[in-house]
C-alpha cells in the first residue's frame, strides 16, 4: 500500500470490520508511515474509550486480536461486512476528538461535523485570517464577495408527509455516504429506496440498489455489497407511506463522489495550516478549500463547527473567521438547494456585517 489511509480505512479499523484481504497491505503501511501509525494511536485510544464506555453500560464489545504494528485492533462487530453510518460518523468523531486532546493535526475530513472539542487544545495556536499561516493560503480559497455572490434559493417548507431526500447530494467524500430523508408525516413501515448510477454522457440511469429500511428512522446506510465510484453521476430517491395512507415520494437528488484528484486537491491545500491555526480557524479554512472544490455537504458541515467553536468565550478566531464560515455555509446551502438553511446563514452574514436583514 503506497497511499497513506484514508477515512474509510480507519473507520474500518476502528469498527474492527477491516477486510482480512486488506490486513497485511495495512498493516505494512503502517511499519513504515509514521503519521498514519499516530493516527492509529490515536483512533486505538478513542476505541478504548467506547470500550469502556460500553461495558459501563453493561455492553460491552470484545476485544479485537492483535496487529503486526504492536497495537490491539479496537473493538469490532464482526469483520468485512458494513457497520451503520451513525456508527461510523461516531467513530471518525472520536479519532478526531483523540487527535485533538494529543495535539495531532488530523486529515480535515477526519473531523466529523458531530465532534464538539472544547477546552484549551482547541483553540490552541494563532487564531484569525490575519495569522501568517491563514494569509499564506487567503489567496487561493474563495472570496467573501464571491461567497455572498452565489444567490438564495427559494425557501420551501413542505408539508407533513412531504418525503424530502436531504444527503447525499453534490458532491461528496465518503465512499459510502449515508442517506437521509425527512420523516417528518411517515408512517411507520418500510421506506423503498432507490440509488441510480448515471451515464456521464446522456444521463441514462442504471439501477445499483433497491432496498428497504424503516421509514420513520429518516435514515440507512448503503448495503454492504453496494460500491460506488468516485467520479460517476448518481441519484437517488425514497418512497413510503404517508401517515394519511397515500403513497409519499421525493424527488430525485443528484449526487458524485469526489474523485482521487479533487480530494487530493483540498488536502495539500489545507495541510499548510494544519496545526498553525486554532480549531475554529482551522475549520474556516477547510470549509472554505472545500467549497472551492465543490465539496458543498463538506464546506457546510465544517463551516458550522466553526461557528459555533468561534463563539466559545476561550476563542481567539475573531470576527473575520465567523463573518467567512457563515458565508461559505450561505453559500454551501445555496448550492445543495437548501433554501430554509441558507436563508438562515444569510441572516447571520448581514448580522455579522451590521447590513439590514433581508425583507
Amino acid at each position: 500500500m503506497n497511499r497513506c489511509l484514508d477515512e474509510n480505512d480507519l473507520a474500518a479499523l476502528a469498527e474492527g470490520r477491516l477486510l482480512e484481504a486488506a490486513r497485511p497491505a495495512v498493516d505494512g503501511h503502517l511499519r513504515e508511515c509514521g503519521r498514519c501509525r499516530e493516527l492509529a494511536t490515536a483512533l486505538v485510544a478513542a476505541a478504548a474509550v467506547d470500550a469502556a464506555d460500553g461495558a459501563a453500560s453493561g455492553h460491552p464489545r470484545p476485544s479485537g486480536a492483535g496487529a503486526p504494528w504492536g497495537l490491539p485492533l479496537p473493538p469490532g462487530e464482526g469483520r468485512g461486512e458494513g457497520g451503520s453510518a451513525a456508527r461510523t460518523l461516531r467513530t471518525l468523531a472520536s479519532v478526531a476528538a483523540a487527535l485533538l486532546v494529543a495535539g495531532i493535526a488530523a486529515l480535515p475530513w477526519l473531523l466529523d461535523p458531530g465532534t464538539r472539542p472544547a477546552g484549551p487544545p482547541a483553540f490552541a495556536g494563532p487564531g484569525g485570517f490575519d495569522s501568517p499561516a491563514a494569509r499564506a493560503v487567503r489567496a487561493e480559497l474563495p472570496s467573501l464577495e464571491a461567497l455572498l455572490a452565489v444567490p438564495l434559493p427559494p425557501v420551501t417548507r413542505g408539508a407533513p408527509g412531504d418525503l424530502a431526500a436531504l444527503s447525499p447530494r453534490g458532491k461528496v467524500l465518503d465512499t459510502r455516504p449515508g442517506l437521509r430523508w425527512r420523516a417528518d408525516g411517515l408512517a411507520p413501515g418500510p421506506a423503498r429506496v432507490l440509488v441510480l448510477a448515471l451515464d456521464p454522457r446522456d444521463l441514462r440511469a442504471t439501477p445499483v440498489a433497491r432496498f428497504e429500511a424503516e421509514a420513520t428512522a429518516g435514515s440507512a446506510p448503503l448495503p454492504p455489497a453496494v460500491l460506488l465510484e468516485r467520479g460517476r453521476p448518481y441519484a437517488w430517491r425514497v418512497e413510503a407511506t404517508a401517515e394519511d395512507g397515500g403513497t409519499a415520494r421525493s424527488p430525485e437528488v443528484r449526487f458524485s463522489l469526489a474523485t482521487a484528484a479533487e480530494m487530493g486537491r483540498v488536502h495539500d491545500l489545507t495541510a499548510r495550516v494544519a496545526g498553525k491555526l486554532d480549531q475554529p480557524t482551522t475549520l474556516a479554512v477547510d470549509a472554505l478549500a472545500f467549497f472551492r472544490a465543490g465539496l458543498d455537504e463538506a464546506a457546510l458541515a465544517r463551516a458550522a463547527t466553526a461557528l459555533e467553536l468561534a463563539a466559545h468565550p476561550a476563542s481567539r478566531a475573531g470576527p473575520g473567521v465567523r463573518l467567512h464560515a457563515a458565508a461559505v455555509a450561505r453559500a454551501a446551502a445555496a448550492r445543495l438547494g437548501l433554501g430554509e438553511e441558507a436563508s438562515r446563514y444569510d441572516a447571520l452574514v448581514r448580522e455579522l456585517s451590521g447590513k439590514a436583514p433581508r425583507r
